[in-house]
């Protein structure tokens, strides 16, 4: 359009005024330094982030009512566990209670999930001695990959009773 119109090239550009007054243009000053920085920095955490991150999940939600007995005269609570599925492949998982001493796990403890897989498991917690001096108890329940036992999910709830009186 420049020579269309008969004008000199480089009238218009993009162009700094220390550009236009003759001088050169630094490309490593400090403030490009310090946002080459941050954006390794932050790349480097969403990689850590993501190999870190846990390869199954499992969520624990408590049925809203307190607790039941069972034909063995068992005082029972139910549960809802949320299990996910974060790989790739298939694969197999073991369900149980860890560092619960006294209760007893009912329900499926043995499952397949596809990959990406949410799967809802309702189980039922007994507990085995006598009535409890407090009235809630923290249980641990424990997914662990059948293949390869280092991947682990762990998740805590309460385990409500009457109270021994």
């Amino acid at each position: 359009i420049m020579d269309k119109m008969g004008y000199d090239r480089g009238l218009i550009g993009y162009k700094s005024e220390h550009t236009l007054q003759g001088g050169k243009t630094h490309w490593l000053r400090p403030r490009l330094l310090g946002y080459c920085t941050v954006l390794v920095v932050m790349i480097g955490a969403l990689v850590i982030a993501l190999n870190q991150r846990p390869m199954v999940s499992l969520d624990v939600s408590k049925d809203r009512g307190l607790f039941r007995e069972n034909n063995l005269g068992q005082i029972e609570n139910i549960y809802t566990l949320k299990v996910i599925n974060k790989t790739q492949q298939r694969q197999h998982y073991r369900l149980r209670l860890v560092d619960s001493e006294g209760f007893v796990l009912h329900g499926q403890t043995e499952f397949n999930l596809a990959p990406g897989e949410i799967s809802d498991l309702p189980v039922s917690v007994a507990m085995l001695a006598d009535r409890p001096d407090s009235s809630a108890q923290e249980i641990s329940f424990e997914v662990v990959d059948s293949d390869e036992p280092n991947v682990r999910s762990v998740a805590r709830s309460r385990f409500v009773a009457p109270l021994n009186r």
